[in-house]
């Protein structure tokens, strides 16, 4: 059974609340986020907003901890186009 957009979003999310959490990412982390990214912006069931969402987290280093803010701004986005 292939995932869902809703499900590649809640592991999206799962990922980004580790980032937060642990204010680290190991490399096969980091590997499963810039897949789930590349595969959810072939989705088209998705708002502009979250593609918007999705391109700025592609264009974000993995060298340091990633800010608090940007983060949570990220997951509600995420969050709202699961509720849509």
């Amino acid at each position: 059974m292939p995932l869902t957009t809703e499900h590649k979003l809640g592991l999206l999310m799962d990922l980004l609340q580790n980032e937060v959490s642990e204010q680290y990412m190991t490399s096969h982390e980091k590997q499963q986020l810039l897949e789930l990214l590349i595969t959810l912006k072939n989705e088209s069931t998705l708002k502009e907003e979250t593609l918007q969402t999705i391109n700025e987290i592609q264009g974000y280093s993995f060298d340091h901890p990633w800010p608090h803010a940007d983060v949570e701004n990220w997951l509600n986005t995420f969050q709202n186009q699961i509720n849509q």
